[in-house]
């Protein structure tokens, strides 16, 4: 809901941190699978997540018309989008709605902001203004508290509850910062259709999320985010993790659903080694399954964490998306 606020709240979905698409970069499996399991299961089904934040997300600072021309009060305070907002006022803060409540009764006074930056605490002082039809008071501020979308499992751990997914962080689309995880459910998803990319638009599964939650998301990480699921998973197929020196350049599988929730095993290429050492991107990929390509233009959103295999062995998941000129 837009509020005096500007609020983004659910305005990101998880969908917003996917990129463009053909040739794509890849992570390799977290640690957390490497170290701890031999073998996986793995995934290539569509999951949904629904997350609140830990303190509310400054995504954005704009100039606004106020009663004496443009300007912009959250600037003018020392404001930078990917602040984090834990007070106002004194009073502890753990929506953007109650924020904009702040603000919209503050009458013009001056407002003591409590905010994380990065690891400083910064004390701000904000002064709303009265807009130019002078019906309400606004500081510039652009914030969110949630975010909601779908991806793909990358696996499952032996317990068959436990996984690993989306391949990247569920991040600010302005500030692409990693959201602080307050809370997150995992839903159902079925995919319906698929919208075909092209090179300058990116394509897109569109799905049904199912309201009624089958898991928790417990983690929100740079390399991808981790769960449980309520119940055991059945039907799954074991595979071996791969080491990071085993990747090479050559042919490779990717495991994932475009069509309600059956999973399909699509051929694609490792195109280049990037960095082995990297958290978060590692080999290049091509999709060369032709029949794939006539139905999506190549990767599209929602796809991300979709586990690619090479000789048998889970060696990374989709992250990020390079546009090919």
């Amino acid at each position: 809901m837009q509020r005096h606020l500007n609020i983004m709240k659910g305005k990101r979905p998880v969908l917003s941190v996917f990129f463009v698409l053909l040739i794509l970069t890849f992570s390799l499996i977290t640690a957390s699978a490497e170290e701890n399991e031999k073998e996986v299961y793995i995934g290539g089904f569509p999951f949904g997540v629904k997350i609140e934040t830990q303190g509310v997300i400054v995504s954005d600072i704009r100039e606004i018309d106020s009663n004496v021309g443009k300007v912009c009060p959250a600037k003018d305070a020392g404001f930078k989008p990917g602040d984090i907002i834990t007070s106002v006022s004194d009073k502890k803060v753990n929506s953007a709605g109650e924020v904009a409540d702040i603000i919209a009764n503050s009458k013009g006074k001056i407002l003591k902001v409590q905010v994380e930056r990065g690891d400083k605490k910064l004390s701000l002082n904000l002064v709303p203004v009265l807009t130019s039809d002078k019906k309400s008071y606004k500081t510039g501020l652009y914030i969110k508290d949630s975010a909601a979308g779908i991806g793909t499992v990358t696996f499952v751990l032996e317990d068959k509850r436990t996984f690993g997914g989306l391949g990247h962080g569920i991040s600010d689309r302005n500030t692409q910062r990693v959201l602080p995880l307050k809370t997150g459910s995992v839903h159902p998803v079925i995919i319906n259709n698929v919208i075909k990319g092209s090179n300058t638009v990116p394509g897109e599964l569109k799905g049904s999320l199912d309201a009624q939650p089958n898991g928790t998301l417990l983690k929100n990480t740079e390399m991808g985010v981790f769960g449980t699921f309520n119940k055991n998973l059945e039907n799954l197929e074991k595979i071996k993790v791969g080491n990071k020196n085993e990747v090479k350049e050559g042919k490779c599988t990717i495991y994932t659903c475009l069509d309600k929730t059956t999973r399909s095993k699509i051929e694609g290429e490792i195109v280049s080694i990037v960095d082995k050492n990297s958290k978060t991107k590692n080999f290049i990929i091509s999709l060369t399954d032709k029949e794939t390509l006539k139905k999506t233009g190549g990767i599209v959103q929602g796809m991300s964490g979709s586990p690619i295999t090479q000789n048998g062995k889970l060696v990374g998941a989709v992250t990020h998306v390079c546009v090919n000129l």
